[in-house]
């Protein structure tokens, strides 16, 4: 969060998180200085991706993700949702998904993948795995009952994409049994039907978790 700051001695617990209290870093100047040094959370992911200048590491990406509020100024982000990272300093957003995520071509590994090769996107990634799971076993983590139960908007916008799924599905189930379903290039008449069930279902599904 933009509101959150770390002294020196978070700083150094987070540090030795992620690379096993072996890593040395070049830790930047704080972001306040008096009366107590603060370090932001970008700063820290900033040492994550790069930690030292000799690295010679500088990626750059920018990255919409999933709570970006769409606005004349990106970087400006109420949500904090777009994600602007400039010689490997995070200048603004909250990385996700998107950014952490697979199948982004945008996002940070395959950045780091396509321009400094395998070895520093898998010591990257190690660092943000150990990061994360310390993290989470020294803050604590907690679920309740209300946190995964959908609420009464989805349910019903869930059964609407589920029905019109299910009606779709039907209509090819019916023309395969008329001989009238058209075939797909290189499939008989099973596989075509099984190829647009399937494609379908998956539609269903994609359809459902976006209404999230």
């Amino acid at each position: 969060a933009r509101d959150h700051f770390l002294d020196r001695a978070q700083v150094g617990a987070l540090i030795a998180y992620m690379g096993d209290a072996l890593m040395s870093v070049d830790l930047p100047t704080p972001a306040i200085v008096k009366p107590v040094e603060l370090w932001t959370g970008k700063q820290l992911f900033g040492m994550l991706i790069r930690p030292r200048a000799a690295d010679r590491i500088f990626v750059n990406l920018e990255v919409a993700e999933k709570n970006y509020s769409k606005n004349d100024n990106k970087h400006m982000c109420p949500r904090d949702g777009y994600v602007c990272i400039q010689n490997s300093e995070i200048m603004c957003g909250q990385l996700g998904k998107a950014t952490l995520g697979s199948g982004n071509k945008n996002g940070l590994f395959y950045v780091l993948n396509s321009e400094y090769g395998s070895e520093r996107t898998a010591s990257c990634m190690n660092r943000v795995a150990k990061l994360a799971a310390r993290w989470l076993g020294t803050r604590g983590f907690s679920v309740g009952i209300d946190d995964v139960t959908p609420g009464h908007r989805l349910q019903d916008e869930k059964g609407k994409v589920v029905n019109r799924g299910y009606d779709a599905c039907d209509e090819r189930i019916e023309a395969f049994k008329a001989g009238t379903l058209a075939l797909q290039p290189g499939c008989d008449a099973e596989q075509t039907l099984e190829a647009e069930v399937l494609g379908i279902l998956s539609t269903v599904r994609e359809t459902a978790g976006n209404v999230c």
